[in-house]
């Protein structure tokens, strides 16, 4: 988790502007409609900016992101649980976004990285085959890693990981 903390700026929707076609003259307007729960609060519906959701999703920490949500006058940190492309253009259709309690544990997925090249491979003509991308963690929010990073430098081809 970055230094700096992002802070995301929300626009509450009224009940009456729930819908598919509420949501549809939202999206053309350039507003991205989301839903906001958790940590023991009401559930609001929201509309976003999609570039500043586009730019949390594609930053280095990805859905883990932990940022501000200012909705109103109110501001929780809250992270991104759930979103929905436009499979043609790729835009964001919808984005569930979660209030985060900093002193509770939640469970995330937590991306894994490998790094570098293992001995095998390199003189020994073995093959490194990755099985698990992410792993599941539980923590506190505050100690949250961005990705696992795991050097492969000394392992021998000889080895198996399950």
């Amino acid at each position: 988790m970055s230094a700096q903390v992002e802070v995301v700026e929300a626009q509450p929707r009224p009940d009456s502007s729930r819908g598919k076609n509420e949501a549809r003259r939202l999206r053309v307007s350039g507003r991205v409609p989301a839903v906001v729960y958790g940590a023991k609060k009401n559930t609001v519906a929201v509309s976003l900016d999609p570039k500043v959701i586009s730019r949390i999703l594609a930053s280095k920490s990805g859905h883990n992101t932990i940022f501000d949500l200012q909705v109103g006058q109110r501001e929780d940190q809250s992270h991104d649980r759930d979103w929905q492309f436009e499979p043609v253009r790729g835009s964001i259709l919808h984005i569930d976004l979660k209030r985060i309690a900093m002193d509770e544990k939640m469970r995330v997925m937590v991306p894994i990285h490998l790094v570098g090249e293992a001995v095998g491979v390199k003189t020994q003509g073995g093959i490194m085959d990755q099985v698990i991308r992410e792993v599941e963690s539980s923590a506190c929010p505050a100690i949250f890693r961005a990705t696992l990073m795991r050097t492969f430098q000394r392992w021998n081809s000889a080895w198996c990981c399950a």
